[in-house]
């Protein structure tokens, strides 16, 4: 029995099948891939349309030159900024700024160009694959702390770090110009950094600068009588109040007049208030006793402080005889009057104010008449509970 040599064996055919899937892959790769057939055309499409765009662009020097026999960034870009220009070009935006010598430009909604002034008399227009404007990265830190009396700012870092930064108080009205503050409260900061060929970023920061800080102690300077006969007694206190933070808050100061010196706890028991600072009160003394004037000093935070100031002592001080207080009544020198003309027996002595007889001529002269008492002790008529003055110390 012969073999037969002419068929295909089932090895040579897997093996070819094998080869055929590796040579389709192969292929699909060169057409399809990123680097494949239908890829490259469409890179050498996009090519060909950006060359034709910016050969539109690089034509436009040429109306400019014969029109002003030079071409700088300024008069591209206005030329570029007319309305026909810009709608045969289909110009979507034009990005510039003041005082720079580059602008970028946007094209059919696809097409994005660096324009840069060569300032020797020509722009050079580069084609910029992205379109989309990059991203500025922005950092922004605001301040919260105590009253210190220096200016606080908030703080914004950017990358790159030559972009723009503006700040406003409300956020329409922008400025290059820090915002910085001193005083107590709470400030919003808005802020904006920009930069040709990138979005621009705005947002908002806030400054907070709070006292927690005490007043100082109030300056209490009283004045007045230091001794009198009778009670009350007015005595005069200048009062200034001491803050170097947020500053006083004089409205919501206030005083009292006690014989304690402890502290107050309710500030309901403060009965005198402060129009102004060191403003004088006046304090009235009616009893023999110690005082304290109770100042309550408030800043503009709330923060409080009381000063005591005391004792304000007044004291009794009660009649002690002495040999003063024992008179005679002798001679004229008394001194007499008449409680009814010419009735000798009711004339009166001015020492001791006693009436009846008198002794001595009666010639009614008036100069020679004698009290009956001109013999005897006259007492000064008070005791030891007879209060002669007050004397006040503070």
């Amino acid at each position: 029995m012969k073999k037969n040599n002419g068929g295909i064996t089932l090895i040579a055919l897997v093996v070819t099948i094998i080869i055929l899937i590796i040579l389709a892959g192969v292929s699909l790769n060169i057409i399809l891939g990123d680097n494949g057939l239908i890829n490259k055309a469409k890179g050498a499409k996009e090519k060909q349309e950006v060359a034709t765009v910016l050969e539109k662009l690089e034509l436009l020097k040429a109306e400019i030159l014969i029109e002003e026999h030079q071409v700088n960034i300024n008069n591209y870009l206005a030329k570029l900024g007319t309305e026909d220009i810009k709608e045969k070009y289909k110009v979507n935006y034009i990005e510039s700024e003041t005082g720079l010598n580059y602008a970028y430009v946007l094209l059919e909604n696809k097409y994005r160009f660096l324009i840069e002034d060569t300032l020797n008399g020509n722009v050079l227009i580069t084609h910029i694959e992205n379109t989309e404007k990059e991203e500025i990265e922005v950092t922004a830190t605001g301040y919260k702390g105590v009253y210190d009396g220096t200016e606080h700012e908030i703080t914004i870092t950017c990358i790159p770090s030559d972009a723009k930064i503006e700040y406003s108080t409300d956020g329409e009205n922008y400025s290059t110009t820090k915002l910085k503050y001193t005083n107590l409260g709470e400030y919003t900061i808005y802020y904006k950094v920009s930069k040709l060929g990138y979005n621009t970023v705005t947002g908002s920061e806030t400054i907070i600068i709070e006292d927690n800080i005490v007043p100082s102690q109030a300056q209490i300077e009283i004045s007045g009588s230091t001794s009198t006969t009778s009670l009350p007694v007015t005595l005069n206190a200048k009062v200034s109040h001491i803050d170097n933070e947020s500053g006083v808050n004089i409205e919501a100061c206030k005083y009292v007049l006690n014989t304690s010196n402890e502290s107050i706890t309710d500030e309901s028991s403060y009965t005198g208030t402060f129009s102004s600072n060191e403003e004088s009160i006046s304090i009235e003394l009616t009893s023999a006793t110690e005082y304290y004037l109770h100042v309550l000093s408030v800043d503009s935070a709330g923060n409080s402080i009381e000063t005591i100031k005391g004792p304000i002592t007044v004291t009794a001080k009660y009649h002690t005889h002495s040999s003063s207080c024992n008179k005679r009544c002798s001679g004229p020198s008394a001194g007499w009057y008449w409680d009814d003309e010419k009735d000798m027996s009711k004339f009166k002595c001015r020492i001791c104010g006693g009436t009846g007889y008198v002794s001595g001529d009666d010639d009614d002269s008036g100069t020679v008449y004698y009290c009956v008492a001109n013999t005897t002790t006259i007492g000064c008529g008070k005791n030891t509970s007879t209060i002669d003055k007050y004397t006040i110390t503070y």
